[in-house]
């Protein structure tokens, strides 16, 4: 805890006899409170605090270093948000959000790691967490994983819904948001010296991989092929704004270690420089060597004038790089000095001489190629591993083009919570393997960008139902197109992306949207399991019920090939949705109960999954994401910059797609599950095929019966245009009812009458056709001899299980 000494006032953060700065002996000074942690291990031995991969087992002691695992000075905290997130999609948290301690306790009574929370002007709490009850490891030690969760709430004390099995979640948070110097927790275990463990934000660390000859032998010149990759590095930039991006050069071992340790560097400086825009730090490599690496002179010319200038017409020099001032190559610099005077406002002599001037506003020109720079503002260092840290392991002066990388590590921590690049020396430097273990996705930029096209996309009309998952039978014939388009390209893969409107919690969305991808999922893959599951566990807000019956009965056929239930879904199993029962179980061969059981519920959702094809794609194949509420419907197809967005409508925000295509590899690796917009997403959209018109009619199907229940065959309709407050309704067709008592319209969307006389009364109704989704009407009609129903109300059964758990 620090303490302030009364001689110059300085904060002294250890428990030094006197102070650093002016000398004085610690005899009155002042405790000062801040946030502080203490973490006490009552362990009588000894014990270590590790980060890796959690979810592995951990080898002896002395394997640490070969085990993925390191010692660790660090606890992390995430939001609680974040691990509320992790918590609804049924996740653990990330290995390096995770502390591991390992203790070897003296006695039976060490089991526990004891853990004291201090606050700023507020009493300690001790926070005990229990380690194992059995048996100990065979070196008598156990572990006890700790995962640090910062809330916003007064008392920060996490709830259940945050509970990992396996890791221990303690709370950090404060009453208020810390300021000043940033909180740290003390570590220590009798008979042993204490350990400082300081606690600070969790991240996520992004790593961009360059493998290929983008230098030439011993130089730092950035070749034209590295323009692709450097486009894909601002892509992904963009798609985390803000963080803070490291350059990290390597080498293989052919070289002395000095040399290919600083040729490293130097490529990462001007890597970094081209991502900068630095002209200046580029024309001095003209004039000599910055270090080990050759000097620049006409080939690296020859080499900026094939690239120039931008776009698919020819370039300023067409030959192979030799590095010899021939005339094609002064006629191509004749051709950028007329070129850039008259496009660039320059004032070159054109005489086909790259001198100064020339090879400056070269530089610029091949810098300014699209989408190759890095923002003004962006936080960008440098630092070079030599051969130390080889991607594979070769003996010395091997060459081994794994070796010979980039690195680009994207860091969203905020300043001052990450080792800073120190200088690389034999065996290695420590920073670089701490990077690497904070790693949670590593994205190869020597390929192009996930789903750059051209996709097939499908966005399905039938929109979800408020706060629930289950995709509507209007969903049905999208997802036979993308069975068609995944069996077309044995190669391919299908990303299923959900949606939600704007109400309610954006993490609480996020989860949803999840749900509704995955039952999609179910479905094209066939896993009548995971669809079933759905009613008897919480998707995410309450298990599936009447209404995904009722939608599944008006999409299976009845005997007669009729829909079972022709009804309005409203989740109340009344008598329509009874005798929809009955007619499914005589159409499947099921004792007649007109109840639906947990047999007759598998046999219906058999029967849902048999509207899609027979052949289904490999479960792999398939991937289902959550975005939120944070992406509004957007059009397929690149959109012009004049467009018109789309109405932002809540109903149409619940919503899926599904993207297919072979070049998803991976499809994920710039998706965000952290409460963001995607800008993957977008991407996947510019790259689908634009939307078809959406179809003139709507087929409609509906069920006439008379007070009985009994259908009503051979009554006809006739159908007008509804217009409130029109002197006159538009006749537009009409129709009949069948043997089963259904009537069959094909009607465009819009608002219709519908117009019929039964038993010497007029009877008119009204009917909503909407272009996603047209649920079933039932039409009672009054008239008539009374009739007994045909089933036993009494036999009616709960859809969920009759087991709550």
């Amino acid at each position: 805890m620090p303490w302030q000494c009364p001689g110059c006032a300085a904060q002294v953060l250890d428990d030094a006899t006197a102070c650093p700065t002016c000398g004085q002996r610690k005899t009155s000074w002042t405790l000062v409170q801040d946030r502080t942690r203490t973490m006490r291990v009552t362990s009588k031995k000894r014990f270590e605090c590790l980060r890796g991969d959690w979810d592995a087992p951990l080898e002896a002691a002395d394997d640490y270093a070969r085990a993925q695992w390191t010692p660790t000075e660090v606890l992390p905290v995430v939001h609680a948000d974040e691990a509320r997130a992790l918590r609804a999609q049924g996740r653990l948290p990330a290995p390096h959000d995770v502390v591991t301690v390992r203790a070897w306790p003296g006695t039976a009574k060490d089991r526990e790691v004891a853990l004291t929370v201090l606050y700023e002007g507020a009493p300690a709490r001790d926070v005990r967490v229990p380690g194992p009850t059995g048996p100990l490891a065979e070196d008598g030690s156990f572990d006890v994983r700790v995962l640090g969760v910062w809330t916003d709430a007064p008392e920060g004390a996490p709830a259940d819904d945050l509970s990992f099995e396996g890791v221990h979640v303690l709370d950090v948070s404060e009453p208020t948001r810390p300021a000043g110097h940033a909180p740290f927790a003390d570590a220590a275990a009798l008979r042993r010296p204490p350990r400082r463990l300081r606690v600070q934000p969790a991240s996520a660390v992004y790593r961009g991989l360059m493998r290929g000859l983008f230098f030439e032998t011993n130089k730092a010149f950035l070749l034209p092929c590295a323009t692709p990759a450097l486009r894909r590095l601002r892509e992904v930039y963009e798609e985390h704004p803000g963080c803070e991006v490291l350059v990290v050069g390597h080498a293989d071992t052919t070289g002395s270690d000095q040399h290919n340790l600083v040729l490293s560097v130097e490529r990462a400086d001007a890597m970094a420089a081209y991502l900068r825009d630095d002209v200046e730090r580029w024309t001095g490599y003209f004039t000599g060597s910055q270090g080990v690496s050759s000097p620049w002179g006409t080939r690296e010319v020859q080499w900026m004038l094939s690239a120039l200038p931008e776009g698919e017409g020819p370039k300023f020099y067409a030959g192979e790089p030799t590095g010899a001032q021939d005339g094609a190559t002064t006629q191509a610099t004749k051709d950028f000095q007329a070129w850039s005077n008259a496009t660039r406002g320059t004032a070159l002599d054109e005489d086909g001489v790259a001198g100064p001037l020339t090879r400056r506003e070269l530089v610029a020109a091949y810098m300014e190629l699209d989408g190759t720079s890095l923002p003004p503002d962006a936080v960008l260092r440098t630092h070079g591993c030599g051969e130390f840290h080889p991607a594979v392991d070769t003996g010395d002066g091997q060459a081994e083009q794994e070796n010979r990388r980039v690195e680009v590590f994207f860091f969203e921590s905020p300043p001052g919570t990450r080792p800073l690049p120190q200088p690389c020396a034999a065996p290695g430097c420590a920073e670089y393997p701490q990077w690497l273990a904070a790693v949670v996705e590593t994205i190869d930029l020597t390929l192009p960008a996930p789903a750059c096209g051209p996709l097939f996309a499908v966005r399905l009309p039938s929109y979800f139902s408020f706060a629930r998952s289950f995709p509507k039978p209007s969903a049905l014939p999208g997802l036979r197109a993308v069975l068609a388009a995944l069996a077309a390209d044995p190669a391919g893969k299908a990303v299923v992306v959900g949606h939600t409107d704007t109400a309610g919690d954006g993490l609480a969305n996020l989860a949803l949207s999840r749900s509704r991808a995955e039952t999609v999922r179910a479905l094209l893959v066939g896993d009548a399991a995971a669809l079933l599951a759905r009613f008897e566990r919480a998707d995410p807000f309450e298990p599936w019920d009447w209404e995904e019956v009722q939608w599944m009965l008006s999409a299976v056929p009845d005997a007669a090939g009729g829909p079972c239930y022709a009804g309005l879904v409203d989740g109340h199993p009344g008598r329509m949705t009874e005798g929809a029962l009955g007619r499914f179980q005589l159409a499947r061969g099921l004792p007649l109960t007109y109840g639906c059981p947990q047999d007759v519920l598998e046999a219906l959702v058999g029967a849902y999954l048999e509207m899609l094809a027979a052949e289904r794609p490999a479960a792999e194949r398939v991937e289902a994401l959550g975005g939120g509420s944070w992406h509004a419907p957007r059009p397929f197809g690149p959109v012009a910059a004049e467009a018109e967005p789309p109405p932002d409508e809540a109903r149409a925000r619940r919503r899926a797609e599904v993207f297919v295509g072979g070049d998803f590899t991976p499809p994920t690796s710039t998706w965000r599950h952290d409460g963001k917009a995607n800008a993957a997403y977008d991407r996947w959209c510019d790259a689908a095929a634009p939307e078809p018109p959406a179809p003139p009619v709507v087929d409609v199907v509906g069920r006439v019966v008379d007070e009985a229940g009994r259908p009503v065959s051979g009554l006809a309709w006739e159908v007008l245009v509804f217009e409130p407050g029109a002197p006159a309704e538009e006749p537009v067709g009409g129709a009949a009812t069948d043997a089963a008592g259904l009537l069959r319209l094909a009607l465009p969307p819009g608002l219709y009458a519908l117009r019929a006389t039964f038993a010497g009364r007029a009877h008119r109704e009204t009917l909503c056709v909407r272009p996603d989704e047209v649920e079933g009407f039932t039409l009672r009609m009054r008239g008539g001899p009374p009739r007994a129903r045909a089933w036993d109300e009494a036999a009616v059964h709960p859809v969920a299980s009759e087991d709550p758990s």
